[in-house]
């Protein structure tokens, strides 16, 4: 197979890069399992961050070790 670019990786960044990337460039993802088997497809309605003056950092780390957590409970009761 010949390509101009391989990306490593069908998560979120591998995918935004293959696919602005394709536009001029003969582009090839490569995956360890099936495209959507990456972390990205777990996430919880994208980016968490502290913007507002109500929230703290460290309100934002339990909430995100607690989301986390029960993704990957489910991810492992699901197969």
């Amino acid at each position: 197979m010949k390509c101009d670019v391989a990306i490593i990786g069908s998560g979120l960044a591998g995918l935004s890069v293959a696919l602005h990337l394709a536009e001029k460039k003969n582009v090839v993802v490569v995956s360890k399992g099936e495209l959507l088997d990456g972390a990205s497809n777990w996430a919880q309605g994208g980016i968490a961050a502290v913007l507002d003056s109500g929230d703290s950092h460290d309100q934002h780390i339990d909430d995100t070790l607690i989301a986390s957590s029960s993704s990957m409970a489910a991810k492992r009761s699901n197969g």
